[in-house]
C-alpha cells in the first residue's frame, strides 16, 4: 500500500469552539475518526498565521520521505520529531507520520492541492509517495485539474490544480469532509459562525463547497 493521508490535525486558537463547530457541521462522531485537535503553534500565532488543517501522510519510511521532499527544495517547519511538518517546494504545508494508514477511507472524500503548476506538483508527490495521475480536466474559471489516485488503477483521491495562480488563493492543501446533505451542512456552518462559498457540482454529480471555520481555518464539504 502506497503512502497516503492517514490523519488530519486542526491547529487552532480555540479548541473547544472548533470541537463544537465541526460536530455541528459534519456530525457528532466527527472526532472519533482520524482527526485531531492541537493548539496553533506559538511561532505561527506570533507570525499572524491563521488556524489550519494539517494533513499527515502515513508511511513507515519517514526519514527517506522527508529527505526526498527536502532534496526537491522543500523545507522543514518546527522542531525535529514526529510528525515531520514540511513545506513542499510549491509552498503547501503537510506532515509525514509513521502512523499506520487506516484500511477504510476516512472522513476526507476529496484532497485538493492548489498550486501554480499542477503538473509539477503531481509529479513530485508521485515521486515521493507513489501516487498516480488519473487524468486531467480543464474547468475554466475553476482551474486546470490533474486527478490522482493513491496507486495506479485505484479510486480517485483528489486533484492538483493551478488555482494558486488566481488572486487571493495561496498554495495549500484543502480537505473536503464528506456529509450526507451539503445544504444542511452549509446551513449549520453559517449558523455556527463559519463562512461558505457557493457550492459547485462536479462532472460526476458530487457537490462540494470550500468553507472557513469561525477561527479562520479553511476546509471543504462534499456530498458524493
Amino acid at each position: 500500500m502506497n503512502a497516503r493521508f492517514s490523519r488530519y490535525q486542526l491547529r487552532t486558537t480555540d479548541l473547544d469552539g472548533a470541537r463544537s463547530f465541526y460536530e455541528a457541521v459534519v456530525g457528532p462522531g466527527f472526532w472519533d475518526g482520524p482527526v485531531s485537535l492541537a493548539p496553533l503553534p506559538e511561532p505561527a500565532r506570533a507570525a499572524g498565521r491563521p488556524p489550519h488543517w494539517l494533513g499527515l501522510i502515513g508511511t513507515p519510511a519517514v526519514d527517506p520521505a522527508v529527505a526526498a521532499v527536502l532534496a526537491r527544495g522543500g523545507s522543514r517547519r518546527g522542531p525535529p520529531g514526529l510528525p515531520a511538518v514540511l513545506l513542499d517546494p510549491f509552498g503547501a504545508m503537510f506532515g509525514i507520520s509513521s502512523e499506520p494508514v487506516p484500511a477504510e477511507r476516512g472522513p476526507v472524500a476529496w484532497h485538493l492541492m492548489a498550486a501554480t503548476d499542477e503538473a509539477a506538483a503531481v509529479a513530485a508527490y508521485a515521486e515521493w509517495f507513489g501516487w498516480s495521475a488519473a487524468g486531467a480536466v480543464d474547468l475554466g474559471s475553476q482551474g486546470r485539474h490533474v486527478l490522482f489516485a493513491w496507486e495506479a488503477g485505484g479510486p480517485t483521491a483528489g486533484s492538483f490544480t493551478d488555482l494558486a495562480r488566481r488572486p487571493g488563493i495561496h498554495t495549500q492543501w484543502l480537505y473536503f469532509f464528506e456529509v450526507p446533505d451539503l445544504d444542511l451542512a452549509l446551513e449549520a456552518a453559517r449558523a455556527s459562525g463559519g463562512l461558505t462559498l457557493e457550492p459547485t457540482t462536479t462532472a460526476t454529480g458530487s457537490r462540494l463547497c470550500p468553507c472557513d471555520d469561525p477561527q479562520g481555518g479553511a476546509f471543504g464539504l462534499i456530498q458524493l
